[in-house]
């Protein structure tokens, strides 16, 4: 990944948050998000809802434009998320143009990710 400009925050605290993704898992990686061309970024806030009722097991990845998934880009790997729990994760993250976020979980339909930033 390359690096951001260095006004990104400044110019992050007058864009508006928003809801960036809203996806469900699949058995298999997909990208759920790509960051368009020319823009960058900020993830502020993302949960993974477990609406089964038993565990669920969930990989989600942040890739560079030209990464495929990976255990070294992998923000949660085989995570369990126990039934009709919730995940809060609020770390600041920052992508570039091209960046993609990919999900999967061992059972289809059963995680909501909810991805909250701005994009600049």
């Amino acid at each position: 990944m390359t690096s951001l400009p260095s006004d990104i925050n400044a110019l992050s605290r007058n864009a508006p948050r928003r809801r960036i993704v809203a996806s469900t898992a699949k058995t298999t990686s997909s990208i759920v998000y790509e960051v368009p061309a020319s823009k960058s970024l900020r993830i502020e806030s993302l949960s993974v809802c477990n609406t089964a009722v038993g565990t669920v097991t969930f990989r989600l990845f942040i890739l560079g434009a030209n990464e495929s998934t990976a255990v070294s880009n992998a923000v949660y790997y085989d995570n369990p998320l126990r039934g009709n729990a919730t995940l809060l994760d609020d770390s600041i993250r920052y992508l570039n143009a091209g960046d993609r976020i990919a999900l999967r979980a061992d059972t289809a339909s059963s995680l909501s990710l909810q991805i909250h930033g701005v994009e600049i």
